[in-house]
């Protein structure tokens, strides 16, 4: 409603004033003092035109009791002219949206990671080993066979 008029709440101008000071002892604190060198051999040149400042605008007014409740009856109007519903159902459907909204970023700050975890890669290779055969057993009272000695092969080349 303030915003409406042109104006702002008391909490908002207050925390404007405060965030104002607080910038200006930080800069305080933390910027050093510029210091003027003069370098001699430089060359004189034409002095600058100064760039004209811009107007400050006019530091809005807070919110009088008056206007907030003009500004009240005036959406009341509105919403039910608008929409047909009452300040009661319009109240229930903003606290909705703004559960919705705190809901959405309370989840999204716990479940939703920042990277996505990914293989770049066409083909994934892997090495299966397949286990040695087992030999068969001989049936009951065959003869065992005699072990041969056979020679491993020399590699070509």
């Amino acid at each position: 409603i303030a915003n409406g008029f042109g104006l702002v709440t008391e909490p908002q101008a207050t925390a404007t004033v405060q965030a104002g000071a607080d910038a200006t002892a930080t800069a305080a604190e933390w910027t050093p003092t510029p210091v003027a060198t003069i370098d001699v051999s430089a060359t004189i040149t034409a002095t600058a035109t100064p760039i004209p400042t811009p107007p400050v605008p006019p530091t809005p007014s807070i919110i009088t009791d008056t206007l907030f409740t003009e500004g009240l009856t005036n959406l009341q109007t509105n919403i039910n002219q608008v929409a047909g519903m009452s300040m009661d159902e319009y109240r229930q459907i903003i606290r909705a949206n703004l559960l919705r909204e705190k809901l959405q970023e309370v989840i999204a700050e716990e479940s939703v990671t920042a990277t996505e975890e990914a293989v770049n890669a066409r083909h994934i290779l892997l090495r299966v080993r397949e286990p040695e055969p087992e030999p068969t057993p001989l049936p009951d009272g065959a003869p065992t066979p005699e072990p041969t000695l056979t020679p491993t092969p020399l590699p070509e080349g």
